[in-house]
């Protein structure tokens, strides 16, 4: 079975999110990032604006410092964030010349990459770049969600099958293969 596709910006978004909660580090990192800090920014602002309504303008003037503190880093990481996808997306677009360039199209896609599955090994094309072959006894697990599926070859080293590119009897197949070579290992 053959695959051809463009893995657009949108794709690696979802690739980076899946990738992301299956460590403990990067799932605490991620509640951090995204669940802590702007909770502790808005329980903050809201103490700030509760004593500031209610006369006590000492205990309001005490946490402005914090609030502020908490609004910059909040914001501060989330441009991080974004500024590291969109960076480690245009690497993975050009990786021989390295420029990272700005780039706002989220529709922006890399060139036609490809992956042929068959029960001896994979094949994964990128025009350029490199041109891989994998046995399946080199997957050591599958993770998916209803958008992508990586066939992880080490803790760093991946295989993305953009699964929303696929048509109903290819991820059947697809599926039907991972399940047959894919060792489950307990």
């Amino acid at each position: 079975m053959k695959i051809e596709y463009k893995l657009t910006y949108d794709d690696w978004k979802a690739f980076l999110d899946l990738r992301s909660s299956q460590k403990g580090g990067r799932r605490i990192l991620y509640a951090i990032y995204y669940f802590v800090i702007p909770a502790l920014t808005m329980l903050f602002l809201t103490y700030v604006l509760y004593a500031r309504l209610n006369g006590h303008t000492s205990t309001a003037y005490n946490f402005i410092a914090p609030v502020a503190t908490l609004d910059a880093l909040a914001i501060l990481l989330s441009i991080a964030c974004r500024s590291r996808t969109r960076k480690s997306f245009n690497y993975y677009k050009n990786p021989i010349s390295r420029k990272l360039k700005d780039t706002s199209s989220t529709s922006e896609a890399v060139p036609e990459c490809s992956l042929d599955f068959d029960d001896d090994r994979i094949l994964s094309t990128r025009p350029g770049f490199d041109e891989t072959i994998h046995s399946w006894t080199d997957i050591h697990a599958v993770i998916q969600n209803n958008k992508i599926m990586l066939l992880l070859i080490s803790q760093s080293l991946y295989i993305c099958v953009p699964l929303d590119k696929l048509s109903k009897d290819q991820r059947t197949e697809l599926n039907e293969l991972v399940a047959r070579h894919v060792v489950r290992k307990k």
